[in-house]
């Protein structure tokens, strides 16, 4: 029996995380807000790719509540076998049925190996990629936040917004 705590282990490829769903953003689809991980979706899936990976390895995929600070007990993790090559990967964290709370995240896709220790590239560069991402389904909170509704008489109306002197 060998018990790994340490790992040191060398690994190979690039982690990205390349979008979720669904990622609302304003405007038209190809709106650089649709890519900016921030959405009204409670119940989002995230995707990513490996490249270049020699294979034999593990990528784990982690949403951490930074309301938590730096208790991860209550991460939401899942791990995905990394095969040779490319390896594109799609994960919906589970959620209760409610949905994920409104909060910022921060999600994390990292390559480990089988006893789940962090793997480094030949710099000694962990091979992991981050995104913040943020959960709002409330919207503005407060009477002097600006906010966007649907009026059936007179299409979209934005309230609470104030202008400085001179615009």
């Amino acid at each position: 029996i060998t018990i790994d705590l340490t790992g040191g282990n060398k690994g190979s490829g690039q982690v990205s995380i390349t979008s979720m769903t669904v990622d609302s953003g304003i405007g038209v689809a190809d709106h650089e807000s649709r890519s900016d991980f921030k959405t009204n979706d409670n119940t989002p899936e995230f995707k990513g790719k490996v490249e270049n990976s020699t294979g034999d390895q593990w990528l784990e995929v982690r949403l951490h509540n930074d309301a938590d600070g730096k208790d991860t007990s209550n991460d939401l993790i899942t791990t995905i076998e990394v095969k040779a090559g490319t390896t594109d990967w799609t994960w919906a964290p589970p959620t209760p049925t409610t949905g994920l709370p409104d909060a910022q995240y921060k999600l994390t896709a990292q390559v480990v190996d089988q006893a789940g220790n962090p793997l480094s590239d030949s710099n000694s560069t962990l091979i992991k990629s981050e995104k913040d991402v943020l959960i709002d389904t409330r919207g503005p909170l407060g009477p002097d936040d600006p906010a966007i509704h649907s009026d059936p008489n007179e299409g979209f109306v934005l309230t609470g917004l104030k202008l400085k002197d001179g615009l």
